[in-house]
C-alpha cells in the first residue's frame, strides 16, 4: 500500500523520495495531494505509523479541506500517538465540517493528551463564544493549553478570568498564563 501511494503521489508531480518526505515539505500541500492522502487514510489495514506520517503531512494544506476523514480516523483508532497527530493536524490545518464532532469529542474522557491540541483548535474552528465556554470549562485540567487558546480570542474579560485563575498553579503554568494575558493586551491595543 505504501509503495502504491508513493507512486501515485509521484505520478501526480509530488517531489518526494519516500512517504516520510511528506512531513518535511516546506510549501503548502496542493489540493490534489491532500485528496489522495485523505482517500488513503480511509484504508482499514494501514499501520498506525504510516497513518500518523500521512496525517502529519496534512498539517499545511494549500487550502482548507473537509476534515471528516480525519475525525473518522480519530474515532476508529485507539493509538494515542495517532490521535494526538490528528488533533495537531486539526489545529494546524483548520479543516471544514468538523464543528459538531469537535464539540462532542472535546467532552470525551477517553481521548488522553489529544485533548490538549483540540483545545488549541477550538478558536480556529468554532465561534468565539462557544470556544470560550469549552476553554473555561477545561481550564483547571489544561490551564496552559486553555490559556493559549483563550489568547487567540481574548478580551478584557478573558484577561480578568486568567488573572483570577493563577492561584495555586505551578510557576511554569503561571508564566504561560501571563504570556496569554500579554498576548491579549497586545492584540487589544
Amino acid at each position: 500500500m505504501e509503495k502504491d501511494l508513493l507512486h501515485l503521489l509521484q505520478s501526480e508531480g509530488l517531489q518526494i523520495e519516500s512517504l516520510d518526505d511528506i512531513v518535511k515539505l516546506k510549501a503548502p500541500l496542493d489540493r490534489v495531494y491532500v485528496e489522495i492522502i485523505l482517500t488513503h487514510l480511509q484504508s482499514e489495514f494501514e499501520e498506525p505509523n504510516t497513518l500518523e506520517m500521512l496525517v502529519r503531512g496534512l498539517a499545511t494544506p494549500s487550502q482548507r479541506f473537509n476534515g471528516e476523514i480525519l475525525t473518522d480516523l480519530f474515532d476508529r483508532t485507539e493509538n494515542e500517538v495517532l490521535r494526538w497527530s490528528i488533533a495537531n493536524t486539526i489545529f494546524e490545518s483548520k479543516p471544514l465540517k468538523i464543528e459538531n464532532w469537535l464539540k462532542t469529542t472535546i467532552n470525551r474522557d477517553d481521548i488522553g493528551i489529544s485533548k490538549e491540541m483540540l483545545l488549541l483548535a477550538l478558536p480556529r474552528i468554532l465561534e468565539v463564544e462557544e470556544s470560550r465556554e469549552y476553554l473555561y470549562k477545561y481550564f483547571e485540567e489544561f490551564p496552559t493549553h486553555s490559556a493559549n487558546a483563550i489568547a487567540e480570542i481574548g478580551t478584557n474579560e478573558d484577561i480578568e478570568f486568567l488573572a483570577n485563575h493563577k492561584k495555586g498553579k505551578e510557576k511554569w503554568v503561571i508564566k504561560e498564563i501571563e504570556k496569554a494575558e500579554k498576548k491579549i493586551r497586545k492584540k487589544l491595543k
